[in-house]
């Protein structure tokens, strides 16, 4: 018995040997679908990441982000002054008394206005800032040196992912220089609170109309990068920016209007009170987002891109497909002499199959094979051009796994190939010789 599989296993080979070379030919499809394939998926986990780490930002499990309800996504060129799109301080209190709720880091935001001053490539850049503030106990446990100065020290800044991908996007499209996170951290730069930039000391933009006010300067200095806040401006410690209202009244448009909260960081003691706690915060009539509800936007902006890459790979899915169930059964019409004949002799549908799968799955792996080694390096092109060839694209990291994405291009190349060659092969392997002796 045994001696028998062994002949049976060495013809096959044999057989399966002489036929691939030939097959190859036919099966060329399969390499652009692999390709496309590890391309896909990379990209669309890169967009995903850059999604969640630098648009919408990170949270935690027990988190929840608290934001006021905004009835109008258009930017309000009042932004600096105290307004209507601000957490009440009644309502911020009323959050850190519920039942459930183990901390709420306020993210206050600084209603005077701030020029900034940076150098940068033998030049010194002067442009308005949005400023806010967070807590020092909002970064414990990270890298980020995060402490109240002295007097005689410098601020600390934290830069948002979020501004740092709109800067670059608005600085490419202007033709000027993007900024790495490399590049400028540790990098210092001078705060002038109370001056702004374009509109002088306050002018109509922030309701003062008579002479201009003493102005604060102060020097500040990057020492961090953060995905959990998705703030357009800068990021000082809160402690400092209530000191410097407090010693500087006149910085404000009016008194007691120098900060306000523009969004709560809530964690929960126990993940479980997350649907209790959200609930009670909207009924105070403020906007609420958690972990899932990022997800799902997130879920959303990729949907897009899914639709669209989905249906391209379908339709080279399709076309390699029809190809190899082409080719083999072309393969099946000039062979038929040679199977029936097979088939005379001894040989069973199995074998004859067999030999069809086995040489199908041969061809799927060198394509599958050729495939990835393609996708690699388109993926590896995209990664180093894409922020040349689409500015918005330039803060992606487009990266893959290289180990599971070999095992994955070339099990789709296999089962692909080897599916597409099964009818042909059940067709062959009911050839008969009396039928091919009619045909001649």
């Amino acid at each position: 018995m045994l001696a028998y599989v062994a002949r049976n296993a060495v013809l096959i080979a044999r057989t399966v040997l002489r036929r691939v070379p030939g097959a190859l030919v036919s099966s060329f499809g399969i390499v652009f679908f692999i390709a496309f394939l590890i391309v896909f998926i990379a990209l669309r986990t890169g967009v995903r990441d850059y999604l969640e780490n630098r648009i919408f930002s990170r949270l935690n499990i027990n988190e929840i982000r608290v934001t006021p309800k905004s009835k109008t996504t258009l930017i309000n060129l009042n932004i600096f002054s105290a307004e209507k799109t601000r957490i009440p301080e009644g309502a911020a209190r009323r959050i850190q008394r519920l039942e459930g709720v183990a901390k709420v880091h306020r993210v206050v935001r600084l209603d005077v206005p701030v020029t900034m001053t940076f150098g940068m490539f033998g030049a010194l850049i002067k442009s308005d800032m949005l400023i806010s503030g967070i807590d020092r106990d909002f970064f414990r446990g990270s890298k980020i040196p995060w402490r109240v100065p002295k007097d005689d020290e410098m601020v600390p800044v934290v830069v948002p992912y979020f501004a740092l991908e709109l800067y670059n996007n608005f600085a490419n499209a202007a033709g000027t220089p993007e900024m790495g996170e490399k590049f400028i951290l540790g990098k210092t730069m001078e705060l002038t609170f109370g001056k702004s930039f374009m509109f002088g000391s306050g002018g109509l933009l922030f309701g003062r109309s008579g002479p201009e006010r003493r102005t604060v300067i102060a020097q500040g200095q990057i020492v961090g990068f953060t995905s959990q806040l998705n703030t357009a401006g800068l990021v000082l410690p809160a402690e400092y920016i209530r000191a410097l209202c407090r010693k500087n009244p006149d910085l404000a448009r009016r008194p007691g209007e120098c900060t306000s909260n523009m969004m709560l960081i809530v964690r929960v003691s126990d993940p479980r009170h997350l649907p209790a706690v959200s609930q009670r915060i909207r009924d105070l009539g403020l906007a609420v987002e958690s972990k899932e509800d990022i997800a799902q936007r997130t879920q959303k902006a990729v949907g897009f891109i899914d639709a669209v890459f989905f249906m391209l790979l379908m339709i080279i899915l399709a076309l390699t497909v029809i190809a190899i169930f082409n080719s083999y059964l072309t393969i099946v019409y000039n062979r038929s002499y040679e199977i029936s004949l097979e088939r005379m002799l001894g040989a069973t549908k199995v074998r004859i199959i067999a030999i069809f799968i086995i040489e199908a799955a041969i061809v799927g792996l060198v394509y599958g094979l050729a495939g990835f080694l393609l996708g690699s390096l388109a993926v590896t092109k995209l990664a180093h051009y894409a922020g040349n060839w689409v500015p918005l694209l330039g803060g992606l990291t487009i990266s893959f796994n290289a180990s599971a994405y070999a095992a994955m291009a070339l099990g789709a190349s296999v089962a692909v190939s080897a599916l597409s060659a099964l009818v042909p092969a059940v067709f062959a392997s009911n050839l008969s010789l009396f039928d091919n002796v009619k045909r001649f």
